[in-house]
């Protein structure tokens, strides 16, 4: 977490660096920075495409990444705490008696509540995550179609699309980890329960407490309830983008022919 906190903090300056190398004094980068005020020396056109390109950069990559990250931490936090629940259930897992069955129904009562509000908290802010993944991608492809794209461009558009690609990748696999370890949960639940249905007959309350934690449904964290974060979400998102991608191109094909 803190080297990808470093890399959002430095990459800006570095980018803009690459940006100004290639585009130089480009009149028209300057003119669209100063709003049209004409600039004569070298290099005040160049201080001036540096610290445009850092804004920009900052604005359109740095912070949707900051976004991110923030979210990830977040739930990265709720995944460790049904991790040390998982942990502490399968170290508890030789005997059902010495196992504390109302703390531990208690206890994942209580996460599983805190999960449902971490879901509705973060359920616009994934959307609006998402989104821009999406357009960043899009608008890639668009500009990739054009003929002629400048070295600066280049610079610009790798942004875009790295930025897209993290966004969707690092959200969703950092939110199916939730439902994974819950899975984890309920399968060891499940092994517990049928081990002592079968050996040991006096602990059927017990069993109906474990049961009763097995039958939970998993929460999927998600965007609006539009799009549920799975790792088989990633196939499908730039299995889509691909697909329209190449449909988008043989289109502009046709149409010079």
């Amino acid at each position: 977490m803190d080297m990808a906190l470093l890399v959002c903090c430095i990459a800006p300056a570095l980018l803009s660096a690459v940006f100004v190398y290639f585009a130089g004094e480009a009149e028209n980068l300057v003119d669209f920075w100063t709003l049209g005020y004409r600039l004569i020396e070298g290099k005040y056109k160049m201080l001036v495409n540096f610290i445009g390109g850092f804004m920009h950069f900052t604005v359109y990559m740095e912070f949707p990444c900051f976004t991110a990250l923030s979210v990830c931490i977040l739930v990265h936090h709720y995944e460790l705490i049904l991790r040390h629940f998982h942990d502490d259930l399968k170290t508890r897992n030789s005997s059902i008696k010495i196992l504390k069955c109302h703390m531990f129904v208690n206890n994942y009562n209580n996460i599983v509540e805190k999960i449902l509000i971490l879901k509705d908290t973060l359920s616009t802010p994934l959307l609006a995550a998402l989104l821009n993944g999406f357009f960043n991608l899009y608008l890639v492809l668009a500009f990739i179609l054009q003929q002629e794209v400048s070295f600066a461009m280049i610079v610009e558009l790798f942004v875009f699309a790295a930025t897209g690609v993290v966004l969707l990748t690092s959200l969703t696999l950092c939110c199916s980890k939730i439902p994974d370890s819950m899975i984890k949960i309920k399968s060891t639940l499940a092994a517990l329960i049928d081990r002592h249905q079968v050996n040991d007959l006096s602990v059927g309350r017990e069993i109906r407490l474990l049961e009763r934690m097995e039958k939970k449904e998993i929460i999927y964290l998600s965007a609006c309830d539009m799009v549920y974060f799975r790792k088989e979400f990633l196939l499908s998102a730039f299995g889509t983008f691909l697909t329209y991608g190449l449909l988008i191109i043989n289109m502009r094909k046709f149409e010079k022919i």
